[in-house]
């Protein structure tokens, strides 16, 4: 009976010193123990760590368990509802003979991708009735009374440029440009104070010479681009 009093002393003992860091557990020569703050002259200290025994070694692995039931497969979605129907894109230009003269749908309805063997790529503009390409243009010359070489005016940005037309002849600027000194230039007026050049348009002195980025032109007849009226194959 003394002994299982003993270790109900000692288990009560080694609870409060776990829950007071600070407390000693003390032993009498009569072997009863008492938990104090410190020991008296006649009691000897008692490590805890020799009443609760020595840890023992630990146990082997547990046996692998096996592995669980697979889940159920989730349900398909629903097929999404379907999108709606893109841009064609680019569409062909035909003539009036049934002949493609280029590509449409680069930038306004109106204007048609065209290109010129041995001369290049570029932008003509069929004209409001389509009856034919847009008549106009605008020519410069670094000389005065429109002599020598015409020049269109280009932008330095342009990869495919627009092509002026007039009296039947397109004038194809052959890219790049560069900024050039001009004295006189030919452009499309109804009347004319000075004189009509054999292009049909009005030469006019500039009244000072000015700098233009422009480019030398290629002359092209409008019929090599295909016969009125054009209309779009998709």
């Amino acid at each position: 009976m003394k002994a299982v009093r003993f270790i109900a002393i000692i288990a009560t003992a080694l609870a409060l010193v776990a829950g007071h860091v600070d407390a000693a557990l003390c032993v009498k020569k009569s072997g009863a123990v008492f938990m104090r703050n410190t020991c008296k002259k006649q009691e000897s200290p008692i490590d805890p760590a020799q009443l609760a025994g020595a840890q023992g070694p630990a146990g082997a692995d547990g046996a692998t368990g096996s592995p669980g039931a697979p889940g159920a497969p989730g349900n398909p979605g629903a097929p999404g509802a379907k999108g709606a129907k893109g841009d064609p894109g680019n569409f062909q230009v035909v003539d009036s003979t049934g002949r493609t003269i280029g590509l449409g749908d680069i930038g306004y309805p109106s204007a048609v991708a065209v290109q010129v063997p041995g001369v290049g790529s570029g932008v003509l503009t069929v004209d409001y009735n389509n009856e034919g390409f847009y008549q106009y243009t605008e020519l410069f010359h670094e000389s005065t009374g429109c002599t020598g070489e015409p020049l269109t005016e280009v932008y330095a940005s342009d990869l495919v440029p627009y092509i002026d037309a007039w009296a039947n002849t397109a004038y194809f600027p052959e890219l790049p440009g560069s900024t050039r000194t001009v004295k006189s230039r030919e452009y499309v007026i109804n009347t004319c104070s000075t004189f009509i050049t054999t292009r049909g348009l009005c030469c006019e002195d500039l009244g000072a010479p000015e700098e233009h980025f422009v480019a030398s032109t290629v002359e092209v007849p409008l019929a090599t681009f295909g016969k009125p009226p054009f209309h779009a194959v998709f």
